[in-house]
C-alpha cells in the first residue's frame, strides 16, 4: 500500500481532510514496514517448523507397534554412545 492507497483510504473513511501529506506517508511507510515485518515472521515460523527435530524415546517405537525391536536396539546404542 503505497501513499496513493492511502490517500483513497483516507478519502473513503473521510480522513483525508485531517491528515497532512506528512501523515498519509507515515502511514504508508508504517503499513509497508508491518506487512514487511508479518512475512519475515511468517517466513521464519515456517523455516523453523520445517527444521524443527523430533526426538522420540527409545523403544516407544516398538511399543506402538511402529518397528521391530531391532530398530529402537540401533536407536537407543545411538542416542547412548
Amino acid at each position: 500500500m503505497g501513499v496513493c492507497a492511502v490517500i483513497q483510504w483516507a478519502k473513503k473513511t473521510g480522513d483525508y481532510s485531517v491528515l497532512s501529506h506528512a501523515d498519509m506517508c507515515v502511514i504508508a511507510l508504517t503499513y509497508m514496514l508491518n506487512e514487511e515485518y508479518k512475512k519475515e515472521q511468517a517466513e521464519r515460523e515456517e523455516y523453523q517448523a520445517s527444521n524443527s527435530t523430533v526426538y522420540v524415546r527409545p523403544g516407544i517405537l516398538t511399543e506402538c507397534g511402529l518397528v521391530g525391536q531391532a530398530f529402537n536396539d540401533v536407536y537407543t546404542r545411538r542416542d547412548n554412545g
